[in-house]
């Protein structure tokens, strides 16, 4: 998911590239309707003006997509040829998406977007929350019950009881959250290390008696540990994002598990939302896959960024990971269309 800065910064690298377009094909005859052209002229000016303020910023992200804009145009206007002026175009716009897509994975929140951090934060301090409020373009407002964050094993769903028990050796637990999982495998005499996005959540584990946990984005390259299981609880999935993302994150998992190592992951199928009173599906099939899902919070004054959240079938999961070289195995089904699955290399 990229957040409106970045959306910004893609379209001052994308309309230079589209003008630059008109002028190939204008050289070559073709004519644009006059509103078209007025459109792409204008777009190229505003580009132009947002890269003068972006450069007095101090994010990197900009810097390098603005480097890479004037690469395009020196490469450009030395090329007549529109086909091979439209290859580096495109070449240089995946380039941007690349980088945008890596330099996203790396990030953590900070106190000011942590919205599910100041609940867990404020609950383990005071012992009491206000509402964690969930915001959705596809659903109504929902809310968090944020106790529900620091259930004790005997509390927790037979799905996550099930994974617990089944997790062994050196084990990674993906967004902890307040550490309810780590701590439950902790008792148990296992060796867990934590990872959250959030660092009020990162704090509060620690002073909960988390032993290891850390400040880190599970997509983040430079985390190169290895383990035997990565448990994913919680609708697990939905760190994923989206289905473009399965590649990357298979890609992670084959980077951090050891030889015969696991990935212990639970989700739901939200086909329920979509059934008609006759058992038929009532599904956009030209659309987006229907677990794909954007979610807001806010706790008190405290409003994070939109995400994305991917709640998936298990016929689906089969298929990505067995494209991506893995397995994955129905170990339980819940009550309500949710399950846990086994995912390990094939």
């Amino acid at each position: 998911h990229l957040s409106f800065y970045h959306l910004i910064i893609l379209f001052m690298t994308t309309c230079p590239f589209l003008s630059y377009i008109r002028l190939h094909l204008g050289s070559t005859g073709t004519m644009f309707p006059g509103n078209i052209r007025f459109l792409l002229g204008f777009s190229f000016h505003l580009s132009i003006f947002l890269r003068f303020v972006f450069l007095s910023s101090k994010d990197d992200t900009a810097h390098y997509c603005i480097f890479y804009t004037h690469i395009y145009y020196i490469v450009s206007i030395h090329i007549s040829d529109a086909k091979i002026s439209l290859f580096y175009g495109i070449v240089y716009l995946w380039r941007i998406k690349q980088y945008i897509i890596t330099k996203m994975a790396t990030i953590t929140l900070s106190a000011e977007k942590d919205p599910m951090g100041a609940a867990i934060s404020d609950y383990f301090n005071h012992h009491r929350a206000d509402r964690l409020r969930v915001f959705s373009s596809q659903f109504e407002e929902d809310e968090i019950p944020v106790k529900e964050l620091f259930r004790s094993i005997q509390s927790m769903p037979v799905l996550e009881r099930t994974a617990l028990q089944m997790a062994t050796g050196r084990i990674l637990d993906v967004g902890a959250g307040s550490g309810c999982h780590t701590l439950a495998l902790q008792e148990m005499g296992k060796e867990v290390c934590a990872i959250d996005i959030s660092p009020l959540s990162n704090e509060v584990m620690k002073q909960r008696g988390v032993k290891d946990s850390r400040l880190i984005n599970l997509f983040d390259e430079t985390f190169t540990e290895t383990f035997d299981t990565v448990l994913m609880l919680m609708n697990g999935s939905g760190i994923i994002g989206t289905l473009n993302n399965m590649p990357a994150f298979f890609q992670q998992m084959k980077r951090i598990l050891r030889p015969g190592g696991c990935i212990l992951m639970d989700s739901s199928d939200l086909r329920y939302l979509f059934e008609e009173e006759d058992g038929s599906m009532l599904i956009d099939l030209a659309g987006d896959y229907y677990g794909e899902v954007d979610f807001q919070m806010q706790y008190k004054d405290v409003k994070g960024d939109t995400f994305d959240w991917l709640y998936i079938d298990f016929q689906t999961l089969s298929l990505y990971a067995s494209e991506c070289g893995f397995k994955a195995k129905l170990i339980k089904e819940g009550k309500h269309y949710d399950y846990l699955a086994k995912l390990s290399l094939a």
